[in-house]
């Protein structure tokens, strides 16, 4: 029977050493089986609880880690809704600052009404100096450029109307360029007289622009 239990069961070598020591030496030899025996398991349950240690630290970290990443990740979602909202905020009051800065614009252009007319006359002449210049007709751009009333006039108006840094500026550009073509349609230039209305037709545009008379001013 002993015989086929062995059979069944393997027994470890260090037991089976123990075993023929026991049969060989006695009641001394049984102590150091029995010695040996709680030395295996005790190795068996310190590599058992090493194992178990080592996959609760992981395990652990992994948790607190997580928790970690969870909860920085709820914190920053508060600050980034509230930084949203401060710069939605700051774009309304922005949008409500240009449509005030609009309205008073608007309420100040109504009452440039001569100086309205000046800048459309100029216009206007400007558009009938382009069209002689194409077609190199220097007599009619000549004597319209010669006109000194609606040269003087709408340099005036610019000068009444403009009132930041820029808006004078471009309006400098514009009496520059104008002074350039008259002197280049006197001498009959044609790239000059070109180039100078290009740059006194831009000035004249982006001004309007900048003093909100773009709305007033047909023909730019």
């Amino acid at each position: 029977m002993a015989s086929a239990l062995s059979s069944r069961v393997a027994i470890p070598s260090s037991l089976s050493l123990a075993t023929n020591s026991v049969q060989q030496t006695g009641s001394s030899s049984r102590k150091n089986v029995a010695l040996a025996v709680r030395c295996e398991i005790s190795d068996s349950v310190s590599v058992s609880s090493q194992a178990a240690e080592e996959k609760w630290t992981s395990t652990r970290r992994d948790v607190v880690g997580g928790a970690a990443a969870l909860l920085s990740a709820f914190l920053a979602a508060p600050a980034s809704a509230l930084l949203e909202a401060d710069e939605d905020e700051a774009l309304l009051e922005k949008v409500k600052s240009d449509r005030q800065k609009r309205i008073q614009k608007r309420g100040a252009i109504a009452s440039y009404k001569k100086e309205t007319e000046y800048v459309q006359k100029a216009v206007y002449e400007l558009s009938k100096t382009g069209k002689a210049i194409d077609t190199a007709d220097f007599s009619t751009a000549s004597a319209v450029l010669g006109s000194s009333s609606w040269i003087a006039n709408v340099k005036t108006a610019l000068s009444t109307v403009s009132k930041s840094p820029e808006e004078q500026g471009e309006a400098e550009t514009f009496s520059n360029a104008l002074a350039s073509l008259q002197s280049a349609v006197s001498k009959k230039d044609t790239e000059a007289s070109k180039s100078a209305f290009v740059t006194s037709a831009s000035a004249l545009e982006k001004w309007t622009s900048l003093t909100g008379f773009s709305d007033q001013v047909k023909g730019l």
